[in-house]
């Protein structure tokens, strides 16, 4: 069981959003590898004897990852399968300075320390998540899927000249599959614990002389991990899950792709539920909470409800020794959550929140190609999002506050930046890099107000005013990298990232909160040992952090404010090691320390709860979300059998526990998790898997929080699972 301790997220196009089942003509953006314009993520090349060339685009072009003078952790859509990897979620199996999770449905992350566990209108987290390209503003877990992955790259520290805006921390990239031109595919049926059905099925094909396209879908359904023993029904469960995603490949001319993807997910599931922290005194109704291990007792179920679509067109032309980039993307999101705010089988609150968001975003870029000593890329960016609460009710009219409050809130933000970086090769084996970006950006709050309806006195509106910020910022990249050897590889830079500030939508009319900002200094070193049988990539860092976005929840919202001046060091690696021909391992491990330097007027929590916060002093405390020491290890054994090939893995991964709050009093304790998988496939192309995740059944804490009247919450994280998958590919 977990242990609570108590001390201390160029051409525009319309799409049609469809609040059905089925999306029509969406059109998104992706990467697809043609001869003249070859682009991938995450794509290991093979070497006979040896570890293959990994190629990333951790610097928006094609390059080999031992040449890359940025800390990156690469999977690729085998490993993951290995490791039972399915979710963006489950990430931190294959990155251990990633610490992933999916707090009320909403995806979560932090990278060396970095991150947040918040989510409301118009909050970003300070680690980006891209896909195909697009950055994604508010992405739900559910629809972060990884059926028809080519590659995931997550990379570490602040990005803020390429990728810019919302990338303190780093960022994540996610590169689906490309389709190819003679017909292929891959379907599996699997069933699990809970019965857990997941079909999924992706196809590709040539439709024309330069035309070709693919098609990915997957369907979810499953039983609830516990049972709600007041109501009698399923908490955990997923009524359904569908994802379906397509991209088209044109090719008109050698020197020209077209690239465009749609893609819609809609899910129902109850698998996000919280209850009140095992042991501590309710702030609503004075009881002590009960462990109840999976199960909850509350008169109302929490329930997520909601559907995504979303559209872009990525155009690319070489002119010669320079390639111009278009990329335009759209998406829209409808999410609507219900829940208990007391947590206790006593009608006191309740929370039904609907949240609508829509992001549009362009960029123009010019990069060199060829083997010039100068590389560069330029580049100009728009991105435009609008994020509502068109509902958010809160029910307390049998709480000691007998009322109702309903909000109505919206926040814009509006951003645009022009940016620049080039690598010259100074002498042969030594490059300098410079890059910068100038960011500029506005947060409006408009059309907001709550309304008040006190039991038997007539209701009250409080509107508040319109407010509108801007911040800018000008970030960049100074980095100096010497090969010497074909062996080793080593660079210092100084990276700069930055995060505007906003506004608490769910809460109209509490103060705004300022941009923060981090200055990351870093050094690393990038090896390959023993005939290229051992890769070893280390880095060290130190991070200036200032004036953080952390969040503190109200009685019944989230409200983020600034966290004055933080300090992060530490150091992390990656390693791959072919063993044999036959078994690789792969590990990685981070090792950090976060203090918060300064931090006074922060929200402190009652260790056992029923007491409303107090504000006080953090100063010294961690930051929350930072495990000082995580490590990971996979070991993959595959072996050619008479009948086709057999492989076996098995995976661990270790966190020595976190802080969820500045406070530092909800703690995730230290434990281990342990996962395998078995895996026969045929030469006909037939195969059986079977798979099992969290085998010694460690209950960790997916997120926990205090409200302010000194209730504290857990959600926790999946149980142990057994999966048996029937696949077929041709």
């Amino acid at each position: 069981m977990a242990k609570l301790k108590f001390n201390k997220w160029g051409v525009m196009m319309r799409i049609f959003s469809i609040k059905g089942a089925a999306l029509a003509g969406t059109i998104i953006c992706g990467s697809v590898s043609l001869p003249a314009l070859a682009q991938a993520t995450a794509v290991e090349q093979e070497r006979s004897g040896g570890i293959g060339d990994i190629i990333v685009t951790a610097q928006r072009r094609d390059e080999r990852l031992q040449d890359v003078p940025v800390a990156v952790t690469v999977a690729s859509n085998e490993q993951l399968q290995a490791a039972g990897v399915d979710s963006v979620v489950d990430l931190r199996v294959a990155a251990p300075a990633l610490n992933s999770t999916a707090s009320s449905g909403i995806f979560s992350s932090s990278i060396r320390g970095v991150g947040s566990l918040g989510f409301s209108p118009g909050l970003e987290s300070p680690v980006a998540l891209y896909v195909d390209g697009v950055y994604i503003a508010t992405p739900l877990a559910s629809e972060l899927a990884l059926n028809n992955i080519g590659g995931v790259e997550v990379l570490k520290g602040p990005q803020g000249t390429l990728f810019g805006r919302n990338a303190t921390g780093g960022l994540i990239q996610v590169s689906t599959a490309e389709p190819k031109s003679t017909p292929s595919g891959k379907f599996s049926a699997e069933y699990g614990s809970y019965n857990n059905l997941v079909g999924t099925g992706y196809v590709s094909s040539g439709i024309a002389d330069g035309l070709a396209m693919d098609l990915a879908v997957r369907a979810q359904t499953r039983n609830g991990y516990g049972e709600n023993i007041t109501t009698g029904e399923d908490v955990g469960d997923i009524h359904h899950d569908i994802l379906v995603r397509s991209k088209i490949l044109w090719k008109p001319g050698p020197d020209t792709r077209i690239t465009a993807i749609g893609n819609y997910w809609d899910g129902r599931n109850r698998a996000g539920y919280s209850v009140g922290a095992p042991g501590t005194v309710n702030g609503w109704t004075g009881r002590v909470n009960p462990d109840l291990g999976y199960d909850t007792d509350t008169d109302l179920n929490f329930e997520l409800d909601g559907w995504t679509a979303g559209g872009s067109l990525k155009i690319e032309h070489d002119m010669g020794d320079i390639r111009f980039m278009s990329l335009t993307a759209y998406r829209k999101a409808n999410l609507r959550i219900d829940r208990d705010l007391d947590f206790t089988p006593s009608n006191v609150a309740i929370l039904d929140l609907l949240q609508t968001d829509k992001q549009f975003s362009q960029e123009l870029q010019l990069s060199s190609i060829g083997s010039s000593r100068l590389k560069w890329t330029a580049g100009v960016f728009y991105f435009n999002l609008t994020s509502a609460y068109p509902r958010i009710l809160v029910d307390l009219s049998n709480s000691v506050n007998a009322a109702a409050i309903t909000i109505d809130a919206t926040q814009q933000g509006k951003s645009g930046a022009v940016y620049g970086q080039a690598t010259y090769e100074i002498t042969d084996g030594t490059n300098l890099t410079l890059g910068g970006r100038y960011t500029s950006e506005r947060r409006e709050e408009k059309n907001s107000s709550q309304f008040i309806d006190p039991v038997g006195i007539s209701g009250f509106l409080i509107p508040v005013a319109d407010r509108r910020r801007t911040d800018s910022k000008f970030t960049y990249r100074v980095s100096l990298d010497h090969r010497f050897s074909d062996e080793l590889l080593a660079y210092a830079s100084v990276n700069t990232g930055f995060k505007s500030g906003g506004y608490n939508t769910n809460s109209p009319g509490e103060p705004a909160f300022k941009p923060e900002s981090l200055t990351a200094y870093e050094v690393g070193l990038k090896s390959d040992l023993f005939d290229r049988r051992l890769r070893i990539n280390l880095a060290g860092f130190y991070y200036d952090y200032k004036d953080l976005q952390v969040q503190r929840t109200g009685t019944f919202a989230l409200i983020v404010f600034n966290g004055a001046k933080a300090r992060i060091y530490g150091v992390d690696a990656d390693v791959t090691a072919s063993l044999t021909d036959n078994l690789t391992l792969t590990s990685g491990f981070a090792l950090i320390d976060t203090k918060f330097k300064s931090f006074e007027g922060c929200p402190i929590a009652q260790p056992m709860g029923g007491i409303p916060q107090v504000t006080g002093s953090c100063t010294g405390n961690d930051v929350p979300f930072a495990a000082k020491f995580t490590a990971s290890g996979a070991l993959n054994y595959t072996r050619e059998v008479a009948s086709g090939e057999l492989q076996a893995s098995g995976n661990i991964y270790y966190n020595s526990g976190y802080f969820f709050e500045s406070d530092n009093v909800l703690r995730q304790a230290r434990y281990a998790k342990l996962g395998a998988s078995l895996k026969w496939t045929s030469k006909d192309g037939y195969s059986i898997s079977i798979v099992g995740r969290n085998l010694t059944d460690r209950r960790t804490l997916a997120s926990a929080g205090s409200q302010s009247n000194g209730n504290l919450t857990s959600t926790w994280a999946d149980p142990r699972t057994f999966s048996v998958i029937l696949g077929m590919q041709f």
